[in-house]
């Protein structure tokens, strides 16, 4: 309980990625048998950030701040936070007793790629969608934004809410009766409009962003005109109507009609 320990020098702890935490494990020490170990690690932005002994102290050459866990095994699991995904997570390990501490092992680097699960389903307002862009064609409402960042859209869905009435400016509120809404995994979509809805003069849409907790966040509303456009039905449809009609009406005197 007492031996120096100047001559154990603990191997690098491996860090593996758990999803909802990282699992660091370092090779068994026997002998002397009855101490614990200490991970101590860190999280910056270097790819190469050292941890060392400096006297009584433990610090990383980056300045980054130095935690640690202690256990009785020679494994320990630190749990992950949402901020640390696109970093780099360092770890170093000291063994030791009641008295005397082993030298540092050499520090193992690991980059996160992957946010932990328990972060995606948080209270946090999403960002709002920005640089939204909305035109009509061919009797199509067609309206896009930039997606989120990487760091930020883990568990986002966008959403399009498209109102269409008479009035030249409507602010979406959400709870309109006649409100329809579409999702998607990318801010872009593609609205045809029915025929049934083309006595209506505007258009006023907007995109929001949903985070997987249900909290949105909302765009403002764009608006847009709407004209009904003489393209939208294919001519070959138009002829084959008209040839139809005329197999099934007749002028007042009996006289068959004829397709022009």
């Amino acid at each position: 309980m007492i031996q120096n320990l100047d001559a154990v020098i603990p191997t690098p702890p491996s860090v593996s990625d758990q999803s909802a935490f990282l699992r660091l494990i370092t090779s068994s020490i026997t002998e002397p048998f009855g101490g614990f170990y200490l991970f101590y690690w860190c999280i910056d932005e270097r790819e190469n950030t050292q941890i060392t002994r400096d006297g009584g102290s433990i610090v990383a050459d980056s300045g980054a701040t130095i935690y640690f866990e202690g256990s009785v095994a020679n494994l320990a699991n630190v749990p992950k936070s949402a901020a640390w995904r696109g970093k780099y997570f360092h770890c170093m390990v000291c063994y030791r007793n009641s008295k005397f501490l082993t030298p540092a092992s050499p520090t193992s680097h690991h980059y996160i790629r992957k946010a932990s699960p328990i972060d995606l389903i948080n209270e946090d307002v999403p960002t709002v969608p920005t640089n939204q862009a909305l035109s009509i064609q061919n009797n199509q409402v067609i309206i896009g934004a930039d997606a989120l960042s990487e760091s930020s859209s883990v568990g986002i869905s966008y959403r399009f809410d498209i109102l269409l009435n008479d009035a030249a400016e409507t602010t979406i509120g959400g709870n309109e009766a006649a409100l329809i809404t579409f999702y998607s995994s990318t801010p872009r979509f593609v609205y045809d409009i029915p025929f049934a809805q083309t006595a209506k003069s505007y258009a006023h849409v907007r995109i929001c962003a949903v985070s997987a907790y249900g909290r949105a966040s909302a765009s403002g509303t764009l608006h847009a005109p709407l004209s009904f456009d003489s393209s939208l039905f294919n001519e070959d449809l138009l002829d084959y109507l008209a040839l139809k009609i005329s197999e099934k009406v007749q002028t007042q005197d009996g006289t068959p009609l004829t397709a022009k």
